[in-house]
């Protein structure tokens, strides 16, 4: 009997060791399965971050496009705006030509009539006088 509780003793030795070893095996299981919760955690809030990074670049690189485009189209408007100054300094070139045409077929035309005007006074004289025989001059 005394052996039987000798080795009941080793057993139960055992088995306390065994079940101390256990407890203490369930304790880092725990304790591992508490870090690996905080870890996983930890990662979504990092992937929650790096989304929201990501997103904030999505925003900044639109901005910077919009920008470019504006700047761009800006670009446009000064080069279409240098266009149409120029177009418009060739329209006053053309009025200018234009006017001065108008003025020189003007002039001839007043130097026609002035050429018109006194080839009739002198054919009335002429013909006052009763020098004129027709289309001819006799004088």
């Amino acid at each position: 009997a005394a052996r039987e509780s000798k080795m009941s003793s080793a057993e139960a030795a055992q088995a306390a060791g065994e079940g101390g070893a256990s407890a203490a095996l369930l304790r880092q299981l725990a304790e591992q399965q508490q870090k690996t919760g905080e870890a996983r955690r930890e990662l979504a809030r990092v992937e929650r971050e790096l989304e929201d990074v990501e997103e904030a670049v999505r925003r900044q690189q639109l901005k910077l496009e919009g920008a470019r485009k504006r700047q761009s189209s800006e670009r446009e408007k000064q080069s279409g705006g240098q266009e149409l100054l120029e177009l418009e300094q060739q329209l006053i070139v053309v009025h200018k030509k234009l006017a001065d045409e108008i003025d020189r077929r003007d002039e001839a035309a007043r130097q026609k009539q002035v050429l018109v005007d006194h080839a009739r006074r002198q054919a009335e004289r002429s013909l006052r006088a009763g020098r004129w025989k027709g289309p001819q001059w006799i004088p």
